[in-house]
């Protein structure tokens, strides 16, 4: 019984570590490409055309208040109608403003809850750079994610997004 039990642990184990073999970064798993940083950014700052911040992320939380000034905890878009241009930086953990990474394997993302309702669209698929889009006048939500080789770093909590 306990040979049999020894040998159910280690087939447990090495199914674990095979598992995370294949689950992690494939530049990671590669010894022969060095591996790659992931960003992790401490918040994210949505901002529009004049740079006012429009949504606040700090550490996976909406923010309401930022730098003593109240800004929305949902974002709005127009039935049929573009948004305005609205940006993207972060935040480090000094809560100073950092532009998006700049490599290639590390792309803009969302993922929209009802897509019935909203679309996100870009000038330029490589920017950081968004606008939205009313379908149908509703509320749904938003999550921001920064991709990075096919899979989410990190993501914003879901954004409220009413659409009117």
């Amino acid at each position: 019984m306990i040979s049999f039990i020894l040998k159910y642990i280690n087939v447990l184990v090495f199914s674990i570590f095979f598992i995370s073999i294949l689950t992690s970064c494939s530049d990671e798993s590669d010894p022969i490409i060095p591996p790659t940083e992931h960003f992790e950014p401490e918040g994210w700052l949505v901002r529009d055309a004049t740079t006012k911040p429009i949504l606040v992320v700090w550490q996976g939380v909406i923010q309401t208040n930022w730098n003593s000034a109240s800004v929305p905890d949902t974002l709005y878009a127009v039935l049929n109608q573009l948004s305005d241009h609205f940006s993207v930086k972060f935040l480090d953990i000094n809560k100073n403003i950092i532009n998006p990474p700049t490599d290639n394997d590390i792309i803009f993302g969302w993922l929209i809850t009802d897509s019935s309702l909203l679309e996100v669209s870009r000038d330029n698929p490589t920017d950081w750079e968004f606008h939205l889009n009313g379908l149908a006048i509703g509320i749904t939500t938003l999550e921001l994610q920064v991709l990075h080789a096919g899979h989410v770093d990190v993501k914003t909590p879901k954004i409220p997004v009413v659409v009117n």
